[in-house]
């Protein structure tokens, strides 16, 4: 999953297989994770595509999947994206087919939005933490460690003091790993689901003498940074509850500190940049007579999913998360890295199609934002360039077929 950034092996290269988008040497001491990743992309198997289960060519996959979209009053447009031309490509795919189109996991990420929108907080970036922060926040778990594994060195200051505070069921694996970054790191044991209880419950530890350590980490500091992963389903819900309570904990411990947010997207903020510069929103939107309509309740991915209206669902599984249990009779169009298990869908009469879904920055070239959003990496393709990419694919056949229906409508009636 490693890719150069200008094109020349001999120039450094960047990897794409967590959005720390790490530049170090990759290829001779690669991570755990993308050791797992390379591992399993290289253990695939390309197929053709499938419908309903069998192998059919491409052309008849194609022609079937358009006509399936053609015919579709409310088709969805849902999965995971993890690149900027994917992104960019099913947002447009989205609007040719007057869909509606939202990550499946969004919700953390509105939260958030919600949380800037009407409180005005701060974010800040990985090269301001390493510059200037002394007081580094991280709530969480070692799940934060599984999905951006050098995380503590993305994190470590460049010079002075250094302290970190770590809320959540951590190990002490995780706390030393943080510490070796640092010269100080302590552990608050909580349960993140219930963070502004947890804060509650610290008053009485403070007050009666213990966690005296902590509690000395919050005073004179002069940037405070709390950082938190979106990939963390504990802190996925009342998302905008507990960073504002976590945020007015530490301005009453610290009146001189500065409070910044670092939230790691981690893949999805490729597709929330994305939609946003080309339809001025993050996501939830669908296109109707070449009007884009924002709504973050109605168009949400999960309610779609649901919902009576909504006939077709085009799955975009780029990160190699399996296709969820539908428990719907609805057709599906897969574009994902391995094909579906048509068996293992509990959905009666379903119908689908798969496409196999290339990998970005591997079989073709695309961007990458960082988990901070603050940096934009480019990696070239290290395969072959005549790989077929289904969503354009699809995009060109759908262009083809409404061009055909607008010359048949232009005809002279007895020409037609």
């Amino acid at each position: 999953m490693t890719s150069n950034v200008a094109g020349s092996e001999n120039q450094g290269t960047t990897c794409t297989c967590c959005s720390l988008l790490c530049d170090r040497e990759i290829v001779r001491s690669p991570c755990q994770l993308q050791k797992d990743k390379v591992s399993l992309i290289a253990n695939r198997v390309r197929r053709d595509p499938l419908v309903n289960g069998k192998a059919v060519a491409w052309d008849d996959a194609i022609d079937e999947a358009v006509k399936w979209i053609r015919n579709s009053r409310f088709p969805q447009v849902t999965g995971s994206i993890n690149d900027v031309s994917t992104a960019r490509a099913a947002i447009e795919f989205a609007r040719q087919s007057s869909a509606t189109i939202d990550l499946f996991n969004s919700d953390a990420a509105f939260e958030y939005f919600g949380a800037i929108q009407r409180q005005g907080l701060i974010q800040t970036t990985f090269n301001e933490v390493r510059d200037r922060c002394d007081l580094l926040i991280l709530v969480g778990n070692d799940r934060m460690l599984e999905d951006f594994p050098l995380l503590a060195e993305r994190l470590a200051r460049r010079d002075g003091e250094r302290r970190v505070l770590l809320i959540g069921p951590w190990s002490e694996h995780a706390r030393v790993l943080f510490a070796s970054e640092g010269r100080e790191a302590i552990t608050i044991a909580s349960d993140i689901r219930y963070l502004p209880l947890s804060l509650l419950g610290l008053e009485q530890h403070f007050s009666k003498g213990t966690h005296r350590g902590s509690e000395s980490l919050l005073r004179n500091n002069e940037l405070t940074v709390v950082v938190w992963s979106h990939q963390s389903p504990p802190v996925q819900t009342g998302m905008e509850h507990w960073i504002l309570r976590l945020h007015d904990w530490m301005l009453q411990r610290s009146t001189r500190s500065k409070i910044a947010a670092l939230p790691l997207f981690g893949s999805s903020t490729n597709f929330h940049q994305t939609c946003t510069w080309l339809s001025g929103f993050p996501g939830r939107v669908r296109w109707r007579d070449g009007q884009v309509h924002y709504d973050p309740v109605r168009y949400r991915a999960h309610n779609l999913l649901h919902d009576s209206d909504t006939d077709l669902i085009i799955w975009i599984g780029a990160d190699d998360e399996p296709l969820p249990d539908f428990d719907l009779k609805k057709p599906v169009i897969s574009l994902s890295h391995f094909p579906l298990d048509h068996d293992a869908i509990k959905t009666g009469n379903l119908t689908s199609i798969w496409f196999p879904l290339p990998v970005a920055g591997q079989d073709f070239s695309s961007s990458f934002f960082r988990a901070d959003q603050g940096t934009v990496a480019f990696c070239h393709a290290k395969r072959s360039p005549e790989i077929i990419h289904p969503l354009r694919r699809l995009q060109d056949a759908m262009e083809l077929n409404t061009n055909l229906s607008i010359a048949k409508l232009n005809k002279p009636r007895d020409e037609v």
